[in-house]
């Protein structure tokens, strides 16, 4: 076998290895009472694939942000961390089934605090701002799976197929 096709051959192979992938999914928190009442505010996670409980203390909540009255609050400043937040991924990995979250309070001195579950009715939101107004709210609906990464399968698959036709471009030119 010749040096390039070789070459195309392995990284072919790479291409065709199994990945891990990882899910990203969106949740809204709508408010229904105090100073934010009528409004929203948004949140992104990222979890390992596989349904189950996932948390930053073995990598499996890879992120979580969520943004609510221009305070960021992220997994880090969970009172718990790194055992909390914890969330619970669905089987089928399409939803979350539940969040537990609870802020340190921010600089700004806010605070969130997340408990939702879809299997035991829960479904509170409470946002603390740094007058210490408490906004009360809900997420309308599970937090639904919207990216799912291959983190390397695609990349070398292109890249194959690049090595490829560059290849094949080559021996039509020498002839």
């Amino acid at each position: 076998m010749n040096r390039p096709l070789r070459f195309v051959s392995a990284l072919a192979a790479m291409a065709l290895a199994p990945t891990a992938h990882a899910l990203q999914f969106n949740f809204t928190i709508l408010f229904s009472s105090g100073p934010l009442s009528g409004q929203s505010a948004v949140g992104q996670l990222e979890t390992t694939a596989g349904s189950g409980s996932k948390s930053p203390s073995d990598g499996s909540l890879v992120t979580l942000t969520v943004n609510v009255d221009g305070q960021t609050f992220t997994a880090v400043d969970e009172l718990g961390y790194p055992t909390f937040p914890v969330v619970e991924v669905s089987a089928g990995e399409t939803t979350i089934s539940s969040l537990e979250y609870l802020s340190n309070p921010l600089p700004s001195g806010a605070t969130l605090s997340i408990g939702w579950s879809a299997n035991l009715g829960i479904n509170e939101v409470i946002f603390v701002d740094s007058s210490a107004a408490e906004s009360l709210g809900k997420l309308p609906s599970a937090p639904t799976v919207v990216v799912l990464t291959d983190s390397s399968a695609t990349g070398l698959m292109l890249a194959a197929g690049t090595a490829g036709l560059a290849m094949a471009r080559r021996r039509s030119v020498r002839r």
